[in-house]
């Protein structure tokens, strides 16, 4: 029906945690070593190749999604063989390591929807998680590795003093994520973050702690609570 899909293909940078998990295995002592980012540039070639490659999509209503949600997985049927290199476990680049890694699903999808209104986040992560185990089969049928929801919110106008001020303020959009390994439930730590830049916080430094967003007026400022 005329829906455009916007398609890109990437490899993961050297100093993504996702690869640096890999070298981090490396070890003569049977002990873990958590890479830095030194360790991996000094070390290419036991990094293996991290290809992405997925599509994006734009909609007015989330129910616009769900109709043609089967036309847009058709898109992720002709793809290369998946990328080798992740050791399976929940959270694999925050929490735990395995030393077996395994082939993976490699592609992405990222869904933009607007809203009319400022919907409560519990309530558009209920919504999305209904989809996302109700087609669960479907998701990994494809290779999809991760889906992530932007919600754009509606520009209101600004009033005060009885009048209203012409100038349209604008909402930052919201972030939910759901991922593979975590067989699409959300991974919560990273809502209202942009999965492809959030590795740059290097949450995976905090893997050892149950990490909390706490919620911060300046976007730019990322805080959490961590807890033992």
């Amino acid at each position: 029906d005329n829906t455009c899909v916007v398609e890109f293909q990437f490899m993961l940078p050297t100093s993504h945690p996702n690869r640096m998990s890999f070298a981090s295995n490396l070890n003569h002592y049977g002990m873990t070593h958590v890479a830095s980012v030194s360790d991996v540039l000094l070390d290419n070639a036991f990094t293996p190749p991290c290809q992405r490659m997925g599509g994006m999509v734009s909609f007015r209503t989330f129910e616009d999604f769900v109709r043609i949600f089967d036309e847009i997985m058709g898109c992720f049927c002709d793809s290369p063989p998946q990328s080798p290199t992740f050791p399976e476990s929940g959270h694999t680049s925050l929490y735990d390591e395995d030393k077996v890694p395994r082939d993976e699903p490699i592609h992405i999808l990222n869904v933009a929807i607007k809203t009319d209104g400022d919907i409560e986040d519990d309530r558009l992560a209920a919504m999305f998680r209904e989809f996302t185990q109700q087609n669960k089969a479907t998701l990994v049928e494809h290779g999809i590795r991760r889906l992530t929801f932007l919600v754009a919110q509606k520009d209101f106008r600004k009033q005060v003093n009885c009048e209203v001020d012409q100038r349209f303020h604008r909402e930052f959009p919201k972030f939910f994520t759901f991922r593979a390994r975590d067989k699409f439930e959300e991974d919560r730590i990273y809502r209202h973050l942009e999965p492809a830049l959030a590795f740059q916080l290097e949450l995976n430094r905090m893997r050892n702690f149950d990490l909390t967003a706490i919620p911060c007026a300046n976007h730019k400022m990322h805080l959490y609570l961590g807890a033992a």
